[in-house]
């Protein structure tokens, strides 16, 4: 073909000359264009060497993109030779390969452009990715630097290049050769030449292009999560940045599935990627990372020219067509044509001629063999219904004679099951595929930025699979490990699960979350017909389809349960899958998914009364005893469930948190969504204090709040509803609870609480104008029977902030105490809330006293002259403290008659009352039987209302016969333990407030303080009674023997640190020897007890200082708490100055142990700027601390 460029300006060809092999293209430039004798004949020739096939040259005319051409297997290889003394156009060449690929008629494998110019870089892969597209192999063999590929080629094909120019050029062919040899010696011929070799080789022209093709394809679909889900059905993005973990080698493992897949035979082995062995029931090994080891081991494989990388077609299990095992090479033909971007160029009847060319293995050359494709067969657990075995003999049977290698991955379950015994074992490779290592977890944990001992089992375990790995990461982003139950993240997998497999033809999470609830609607109903518990789960495999709700026909949903049976929730209990049970992640799930299900149906059709509903929902569920955790999975299911209603995360959570057999471990897991949901939790926060009926675990709820009060997420809800909580206050009386009363008892109660609604609503009376404008404005009143308590919360969460922006709720907290109904009981916490404001005393005093004085008038009512009362007298502040007497009301004289035959009326009260003249025995009697338990009725002496005939009886007694008074009480304390049907902490306060006559009878009381301590059913709320009767012991004791019954005291007993105010001083050497040797235990309770025993008592305070500073390092959190308290007592300026330049708030504050080091840090740090005295924090009651320190109330 003539050329039509433009010649180079003598100057340019020149300089071309003094280019290494210059020589060698000038004698190229000279030669003669198109036929036999020239550029266009030499490049047939070479090409002719290099495939083993002729090349003919195409006459003048209609050429359609080639001037040369050589036919193998019925495909054509095409040749453009270009002998241009000009830059070559893209236009040009681009052209004629859309001529040969579209036009020219043939099957185009290689089509080559023969330069002796160099062409533009960009421009020769543009024209490799226009060949790519079509399956064609596009070679740009031009003149570029440093060693031109073309004189490559003409070095490659030396002998036929020199018998050419030996036949039309004889002057030349001496320099030819010459410039040939210096090619072939320079150090980058070597793989340029291997790559031509591979290019032009017979049996596989094309193959380079398809690998391409192939390798670009799947790249495009493993770096995009979208793409992946889309065409494979599941996450399969390794090399997608954004992927959860992050892409992680296990080089052991990807390193023996590559040489598995690099060996070809021809006994060919099917490698199996599956789970340990042994492990073919119960928790299964979905989402081990199979897949991800096949397309990583595939990845890493070395691509060079002498050994490239093979092809790897993926087949997942929605890509199986009817007939497959019966076509394998179809089945090739047609995955190759997808997996290369081709698909409609010449249709599977081309690429199934092109595999069987690029597939066949040479007689002989077995030897050192890899695969030219590589299938994986990924996901066979999917459909199982499919005729496995058959499609993988049928592709082994090919493999026999083709360079073909077959991958397939498989749950361990249906290996052993479908595919084991129906494959010869010869056939087989079997390589297990484990969960992650303890090591490769932690690895990815801290690549991730998680603190690896944080996660504890069981999530450890869940977590260890790679796929469910994916999803914790995300919840653990917004939660901590403690707070991510093994159901919340189950029910967030499903999810995932549902993204991504919504289109598929397998289980959606709907309808695999729609297995497990039908499984447990049927185990319920079960249970509610006596059925025993292990026959209520198990259940036969033929009614599947009833339980998945799908029709008959669809057998390839019915028959996969690979999910379920993998995740945990199904354990097969026989060889052939025909009954099964449903373990405990699967009960607890899908009964947690079935009561969120069925609040959320009632709550949605207008129904009140959830927690009724709910009660009949639970109730034979207790049968299976899994109450606590089945309602932790609704719980998980309901937090995590846009669509759910609140009201359904309420009912669920407060059901939760008044259980009796709650466990503790789960705590941080049920406030997992305070960040998300604060409004739920805050909600069920009042229900809890405001209820009459059961306590709850209130102090979980409140260190949960006080937790998350700074944190942004939550902070302006908690502090817009501490705010409220502040102005709450009960305008209706609420009646008696007198069912545990004798019949007097119960009358006298009926009788009080009628006099006391007619003083309340008197007082409410009595309101002026604008202190009723105020109640009506400013108040919010609590629903009808709850109690005046959410103050109690409120008060614990303010606890150590600025004051001065809460003056005015603190007024009208004030408010609402005085004119409440049975309020008042948090005024000492908030008196110690505003003494020990830590920033802006000065600034709260003023605004709180500001805030009263509108109603500092003489048309005052006793209610807000109460009120102002409150407000002024609790900061401390003496100015105040005189006005506070001033608007405070007279107190009421006590006009009620007392019982006439018992109790004489005599005001024991009054300082000029005398003795009645007939004595008191009488009264003396009536006490005594107050004290004492009748007809299973508890001591009515224990009732603490001030006017109850009991309580007149003890104040004429300790009035005029302090004696016989004495003796009743120690008699009372001396047969505490006796008491039945009583709760220990009511008598253990009690008895606390006998502490100055208790020494007779300090031995009963003692003992039965040691018996409480060992009592392992001892209920929560009891745990402090111990405690309470020790404050009422340790007064009575010597130094010693104060010091042994103080270090005993229970693991689970809240810090009581007052405790160390009542301690005798030991001899200093006995303080150091008692130190030593708690602190060589190592054992945190003891170091934390003997540090509360002896930081008071003022004797060895080196020794206590050092042994502080040693605990103030440690990691437990409540012996640092101890250790702060202790420094504050005993520390130096020193030691002052270094914490307060050392220390940090714990983050997050998640617990009482965290609060209480939190607490006494701040004490500490602020020591040295407090303006109250140290003695204010001498003796702290749990008030003054309310919500912080968790110590029981008592004073002595």
């Amino acid at each position: 073909m003539p050329d039509d460029a433009i010649s180079l300006s003598a100057a340019d060809a020149q300089n071309c000359d003094r280019l290494p092999y210059g020589r060698l293209r000038s004698i190229l430039a000279e030669l003669p264009p198109t036929g036999d004798r020239g550029f266009e004949g030499l490049i047939a020739a070479a090409c002719t060497l290099l495939a083993g096939v002729p090349f003919r040259l195409v006459g003048s005319g209609r050429q359609f993109g080639r001037d040369a051409e050589g036919t193998v297997s019925g495909a054509a290889v095409m040749v453009e030779a270009k002998r241009y003394t000009s830059r070559l156009p893209f236009e040009a060449l681009s052209a004629k390969l859309t001529e040969a690929i579209e036009r020219s008629g043939r099957e185009v494998e290689v089509w080559c452009a023969a330069a002796t110019v160099p062409f533009d870089a960009a421009y020769a892969g543009d024209l490799r990715r226009m060949g790519d597209r079509h399956g064609t192999t596009v070679l740009v063999l031009d003149w570029a630097q440093p060693l031109p590929p073309l004189a490559v080629l003409l070095a490659v094909a030396r002998d036929a290049v020199l018998e050419w120019f030996g036949r039309y050029d004889t002057i030349s062919a001496p320099v030819v050769a010459s410039e040939i040899e210096a090619v072939a010696a320079s150090a980058l011929f070597g793989g340029q030449a291997d790559a031509i070799h591979v290019e032009f080789r017979a049996g596989s022209l094309g193959l380079a292009s398809a690998r391409r093709a192939n390798a670009a394809w799947l790249a495009a679909h493993f770096r995009s999560v979208g793409l992946a889900l889309q065409r494979f059905n599941q996450a399969l993005a390794p090399l997608d940045a954004s992927m959860r973990p992050a892409p992680f080698a296990r080089a052991r493992l990807e390193g023996r599935i590559r040489e598995a897949m690099r060996c070809w035979s021809p006994e060919p082995r099917a490698v199996v990627l599956t789970g340990p062995a042994g492990r073919s029931g119960g928790r299964g090994d979905e989402g081990n990372g199979k897949s991800w080891a096949a397309v990583r081991a595939w990845l890493e494989f070395e691509d060079g020219p002498g050994r490239p990388r093979p092809m790897l077609l993926l087949m997942t299990s929605h890509m199986w067509r009817a007939g497959d095992e019966t076509r394998p090479l179809e089945l090739l033909s047609r995955l190759a044509a997808e997996q290369t971007g081709s698909r409609g160029a010449g249709g599977e009847d081309r690429w199934r001629a092109r595999l069987e060319r690029w597939l066949a293995v040479p007689e002989g050359s077995t030897a050192d063999r890899s695969p030219a494709v590589v299938i994986v067969l990924d996901g066979v657990n999917e459909r199982t219904h499919h005729p496995w075995p058959a499609l993988i003999s049928a592709l082994l049977r090919e493999a026999g004679t083709k360079a073909l290698g077959v991958v397939v991955t498989t749950r361990r379950g249906i290996y052993e099951r479908d595919l084991a015994p129906r494959l010869p074992r010869a056939a087989v490779l079997e390589i297990g595929v484990e969960a992650f290592s303890d090591e490769e977890l932690d690895h990815l944990l801290l690549l991730a930025g998680k603190r690896p001992e944080s996660v504890c089992e069981p999530l450890r375990g869940f977590l260890r699979n790679p796929r469910i790995l994916s999803v914790g990461l995300d919840l653990l982003d917004r939660l901590d490990p403690d707070e991510v139950g093994t159901e919340r993240l189950l029910f967030e997998y499903l999810r995932k699960r549902q993204e991504g497999r919504a289109s598929a033809g397998g289980h959606t999470a709907e309808q695999f979350a729609q297995v497990l609830v039908n499984h447990a609607r049927e185990i319920r109903e079960r249970l509610l017909n006596q059925t025993v518990t292990r026959q209520a789960v198990t259940f036969d495999d033929r009614s599947i389809r009833e339980r998945l709700g799908v029709p008959v026909d669809q057998a390839a949903l019915a028959a996969d349960l690979g999910d379920i049976v993998d995740s945990g929730f199904i354990e097969i209990v026989d060889g052939v899958r025909r009954r099964y049970i449903l373990r405990e992640h699967g009960r607890t799930l899908g009964l947690g998914l079935l009561i969120a299900e069925e609040l959320k149906d009632a709550a949605g059709a207008g129904e009140t009364g959830l927690d009724r509903l709910l009660e009949t929902i639970v109730d034979p569920i207790r049968a299976i005893d899994e109450t606590a955790l089945v309602l932790l999975g609704a719980l998980d299911v309901a937090l995590a469930d846009p669509g759910m209603d609140d009201v359904v995360a309420r009912v669920l959570l407060h059901r939760i948190l008044i259980l009796q057999n709650l466990p503790p471990d789960q705590r941080a897991r049920i406030f997992s969504g305070v960040s998300e949901h604060p409004d739920v939790y805050l909600d069920v926060a009042a229900q809890l204090y405001g209820e009459r009926s059961v306590a709850g675990r209130r102090e979980w709820m409140r260190d949960a709040l006080i937790a998350a009060r700074d944190r942004p997420a939550t902070a302006d809800a908690i502090d817009r509803t501490v705010r409220r909580w502040l102005r709450a206050w009960q305008p209706v009386p609420s009646l008696p609870d007198t069912r545990n009363y004798s019949e007097e008892q119960a009358r006298f109660a009926r009788e009080h609480h009628n006099e006391m609604a007619d003083q309340h609503r008197a007082g409410i009376q009595t309101l002026a104008d604008a202190e009723r404008t105020f109640v009506d404005r400013e108040l919010n009143p609590l629903p009808p029977g709850y109690a005046h308590r959410v103050d109690e919360l409120a008060i614990a969460i303010l606890a150590g902030r600025p004051l001065a922006g809460y003056a005015a709720d603190i007024f009208a907290w004030c408010v609402a105490t005085s004119i409440g109904w049975e309020a008042g009981g948090s005024h000492d916490a908030m008196r110690w809330l505003r003494l020990l404001a830590p920033t802006d005393w000065e600034e709260a005093t003023s605004a709180v006293g500001a805030a009263v004085a509108p109603f500092r008038t003489a048309a005052r009512s006793d209610v807000f002259g109460w009120a102002m009362s409150y407000a002024l007298s609790g900061s401390g502040d003496p100015e105040q403290s005189r006005a506070a007497a001033d608007v405070r009301p007279p107190a009421v004289a006590d006009t009620r008659p007392g019982r006439s035959d018992v109790l004489p009326d005599v005001d024991p009260l009054d300082p000029a009352a005398s003795a009645p003249e007939g004595g008191l025995e009488a009264t003396a009697h009536f006490y005594r039987e107050a004290t004492t338990s009748r007809e299973g009725h508890p001591p009515g002496a224990l009732w603490r209302e001030s006017k109850a005939p009991a309580s007149r009886a003890r104040l004429l007694l300790c009035r005029f016969a302090p004696d016989a008074a004495a003796a009743i009480h120690r008699d009372f304390a001396a047969g505490c333990a006796a008491i039945a049907d009583v709760s220990p902490s009511v008598i253990a306060h009690w008895i606390l407030r006998d502490v100055a006559i208790l020494r007779p009878v300090v031995e009963p009381v003692a003992a039965w303080m040691t018996d409480l301590r060992g009592r392992p059913d001892l209920e929560p709320v009891e745990r402090d009674a111990p405690t309470v009767l020790l404050a009422a012991v340790l007064p009575h004791l010597e130094a010693e023997r104060q010091y042994d019954a103080h270090a005993g005291q229970r693991d689970d007993a809240s810090d009581a640190f007052q405790l160390g105010e009542l301690m005798r001083a030991l001899p200093a050497a006995k303080v150091e020897e008692r130190l030593r040797s708690d602190f060589a235990s190592g054992e945190p309770r003891r170091m934390r007890l003997a540090l509360l025993a002896t930081a008071d008592a003022g004797s060895a305070v080196p020794a206590v200082r050092s042994h502080a500073l040693q605990a103030a390092a440690h990691d437990d959190q409540r012996l640092r708490a101890a250790a702060y308290r202790a420094m504050v007592r005993a520390g130096t300026r020193q030691d002052d100055e270094k914490f307060a330049a050392a220390w940090r708030r714990p983050v997050p504050i998640v617990d009482e142990a965290h609060i209480r080091a939190d607490h006494w840090g701040s004490l500490w740090f602020r020591r040295a700027g407090l303006a109250l005295q140290l003695r204010f924090l001498a003796f702290p009651s749990s008030a003054c601390f309310a919500g912080l320190t968790a110590v029981t109330p008592f004073g002595v």
